[in-house]
């Protein structure tokens, strides 16, 4: 029993083994080894231990007739000599007290150093944490400021891309709608135009007119002085007509030298002539190129609606039927649509598809014009002057078909055509023993702008063996006005060659004095405008005067067209010009007529004089 009221067990290790005969008591094997609690009271065989005995005790028991070793140790009991070991067991619990306050003292000491370690690791880890996401935060900006730049320019360069398209499309827009040379409206815009204005007056009872305008004889400014003037004065045109009418009337250009316009929403139809008098005034003004006076006119053709058509196809056909009779009547003026000119219309397009058929069917032919020297009255030469023998219209006059052919460029094939015909019949004179003349051949502008024209000419004289001086090649001032460079290497072939060059119609054109110098120039033809009137008109005797006397000086030679009077004859003898030809002397003969008047030798002192 021990200090705390109870008893304290005692704990003993047992270990039993085999020690059969033979085995001089030595263990031999162990047959089981326990550990047995128990109190002092159930000792067996009632012998107790002795208190603090730690001694092993070895004793013999005979069970089942073998005896058994049994060793066993047993640990004292905790009630034996308790209350002298009390101050001891104080002892040692104070100091295990103790020891384990400092133990607990220790951890959480130990524990706050490892908490506050593990706050400042964590406080670092913090810090650095921090810095690397400033770091990041910064990279972040930068890469959001460089991305947004990014982003910028590629909106910069995206809306620039954009509205390059946009001007592009716009200025395609512009392209198929306005002419690129004078920025005008061109002529489906003007269509659209034409149509819209008469559906917004279909209802108030307005006028509408639509005038085509031509300029006339533009071709030869062209030709004179090349495509770069040509250019400019359409520009000027353009600027000149936008200044006549009003803000929502409509110029266009329809191509070539031809202009549309629309007079919208006129009160009456009596206010078109005066817009159409202030746009020719305002063209009669001269315009002025650089380094150039030009002075162009126009013919103009009106058709009104409702008078004339309801829509705008019809509308426009009528201005160009007026149009085109306004050029019939002299041009430089205006014609209002009537309908026998739809008449006249289809007679123009017949006759153009009869131009094209003439060559095939052999329909043209020529007529010859004696060419008499005026100092011994012979005649030395004939002018070719194609006549056109229609099937369904006889004999159609050269004012009616060579603008015509000038404009669809069949000039050419006819001119080379009249260039055969001609050298041909001068052969047949010679083998016919004829005295020898020269024949003298019109060569448009389009031809010249042949560059064989010099090969065709020579091909011409080869085939038939008709010696170049026989031929002659009457040129417009306007011819002379191109390229010079080209036009002087042109004539100067023709000039080796031995054909002879003159300037026809002199005096009506653009030409410049000093290219009488310049070009290989043999003869100057007064035009018949100023020798039909120089008994009259003191001004034209001036010019036929000034023309001979200053041809003279250079070494050329003049011949007076349209001579129909002795009067004339005479003033023209007087100043000693050198040939002449016209109805004074004789008309345009068919080929046998010409041959006849050749073999009789006629002279101009035995011709019979008309006054």
């Amino acid at each position: 029993k021990g200090v705390f009221g109870r008893s304290f067990p005692r704990y003993f290790n047992l270990e039993i083994y085999d020690s059969g005969p033979g085995t001089n008591g030595d263990p031999v094997r162990a047959l089981t080894k326990e550990r047995l609690m128990y109190d002092d009271d159930k000792i067996p065989n009632g012998d107790p231990l002795q208190n603090n005995s730690r001694e092993r005790r070895i004793t013999s028991l005979l069970i089942g007739g073998r005896e058994w070793v049994l060793s066993f140790s047993a640990r004292p009991d905790f009630n034996s000599g308790l209350q002298e070991k009390i101050p001891l067991l104080a002892l040692s619990s104070g100091m295990t007290f103790g020891l384990l306050l400092f133990v607990v003292i220790w951890s959480m000491a130990m524990s706050r150093r490892r908490a506050v370690d593990l706050a400042n690791v964590m406080t670092a880890e913090l810090q650095k944490s921090d810095k690397e996401i400033k770091k990041l935060n910064e990279n972040l900006e930068i890469r959001v400021i460089e991305r947004t730049k990014q982003l910028e320019t590629a909106n910069r360069v995206l809306g620039n891309e954009i509205a390059e398209r946009r001007r592009a499309e716009e200025s395609l827009n512009y392209l198929t709608s306005h002419d690129p040379l004078t920025g005008l409206p061109n002529r489906m815009l003007f269509m659209d135009r034409l149509a819209q204005s008469l559906q917004r007056v279909r209802w108030q009872k307005r006028v509408v007119a639509a005038l085509i305008l031509d300029l006339d004889n533009f071709k030869q400014v062209n030709d004179a002085f090349g495509h770069t003037v040509g250019d400019q004065l359409l520009k000027a045109v353009a600027e000149r007509l936008a200044a006549c009418v009003r803000v929502g009337d409509t110029v266009a250009r329809q191509g070539g030298d031809e202009f549309m316009l629309i007079l919208e929403n006129m009160a009456q139809a009596q206010d078109v002539p005066k817009v159409t008098h202030k746009i020719l005034r305002a063209l009669s003004e001269p315009f002025s190129p650089p380094g150039r006076e030009l002075f162009v006119s126009a013919s103009v053709g009106i058709s009104l609606y409702p008078n004339d058509g309801e829509d705008a196809e019809r509308l426009v056909k009528q201005a160009e039927a007026a149009m085109y009779l306004a050029k019939e009547q002299g041009r430089n003026n205006f014609q209002y649509f009537s309908p026998s000119m739809n008449t006249k219309m289809f007679e123009r397009l017949a006759l153009e598809s009869g131009l094209r058929k003439g060559l095939e069917r052999e329909e043209f032919l020529l007529h010859y014009q004696p060419q008499v020297d005026l100092l011994t009255g012979e005649v030395i030469g004939m002018e070719a002057l194609l006549r056109w023998n229609h099937p369904d219209l006889g004999l159609v006059s050269p004012a009616k078909f060579i603008p015509l052919a000038e404009e669809t460029g069949l000039i050419v094939p006819i001119g080379e055509w009249v260039l055969g015909a001609a050298c041909r019949q001068n052969k047949i004179w010679e083998e016919k023993g004829l005295r020898p003349i020269r024949i003298a051949v019109n060569l448009s502008a389009r031809q010249f702008q042949q560059h064989n024209l010099a090969e065709t000419t020579l091909q011409a004289l080869s085939e038939i063996a008709l010696p170049p001086d026989r031929l002659e090649l009457e040129l417009t001032e306007s011819v002379l006005m191109q390229k010079e460079q080209t036009i002087l290497t042109t004539l100067r072939k023709l000039h080796e060659m031995g054909v002879q060059l003159s300037i026809d119609d002199f005096g009506t054109g653009y030409s410049s004095l000093s290219y009488l110098k310049s070009f290989p120039i043999h003869t100057l033809k007064i035009d018949q405008s100023f020798v039909r009137d120089i008994m009259t008109d003191s001004d034209h005797a001036t010019i036929v005067t000034a023309i001979v006397n200053m041809a003279h000086s250079l070494r050329l030679k003049v011949i007076a067209e349209g001579v129909e009077t002795a009067e004339q004859l005479g003033f023209l003898k007087a100043l000693k010009c050198d040939e002449m030809q016209g109805y004074f002397f004789s008309r345009p003969l068919p080929p046998e007529e010409a041959t006849q008047l050749l073999k009789e030798g006629r002279r101009l002192d035995s011709h019979p004089a008309r006054s």
